[in-house]
């Protein structure tokens, strides 16, 4: 967040995608007076390749330290949610449930967005599927953090060039402006 608050200070605007209840991420950039929009399935609707329904597992019901594994079903990291309660099936106790879903087109389309200084997108699989059906070229996108390596070809193939990975899996991305 340093980066981004050195180089505009006050004046931003970041959309924060799976910001769960804490905001974690952003809740820097909210303080120093950032506009923002909050988007994760426990709160408003998931974000994913289609607008309408998707199963959704909510892990938290589980246990407190899966809270940040929630996701669309078939998406999920498994592997991240085994190293957390090793001796669980945690998707086989649980039932997914159906919950609204929207485009990230519609959603900064609704919510009258064009120019985003900040995008964060940490929603546990559904990254690549989101990004996949997202028309960059309609927004002015200015950084992109996303949780792995798993969207690089698709961010680098559309103007974005990745600039570092923080906390060993969160890639931050610039869009080179020609």
């Amino acid at each position: 967040m340093k980066i981004l608050l050195e180089k505009y200070g006050k004046d931003g605007v970041y959309v924060d995608l799976g910001c769960s209840e804490e905001r974690s991420m952003t809740k820097q950039l909210e303080d120093a007076g950032w506009e923002g929009l909050h988007v994760d399935a426990r709160l408003n609707y998931a974000v994913y390749s289609h607008n309408g329904f998707v199963d959704f597992y909510d892990l938290k019901v589980v246990s407190q330290s899966l809270k940040f594994f929630s996701g669309v079903k078939g998406k999920l990291h498994e592997d991240d949610i085994q190293k957390q309660l090793p001796a669980v099936d945690v998707l086989a106790i649980i039932e997914p449930k159906q919950v609204e879903c929207k485009t990230l087109e519609t959603i900064l389309d609704e919510n009258n967005l064009k120019k985003i200084t900040f995008l964060k997108v940490d929603i546990e699989g559904s990254e690549t599927e989101v990004f996949r059906v997202f028309p960059f070229d309609k927004y002015d996108i200015d950084y992109i953090l996303v949780e792995g390596s798993c969207c690089n070809d698709i961010l680098t193939s559309n103007g974005f060039k990745f600039i570092e990975c923080i906390d060993e899996r969160d890639y931050l991305y610039e869009h080179i402006h020609s």
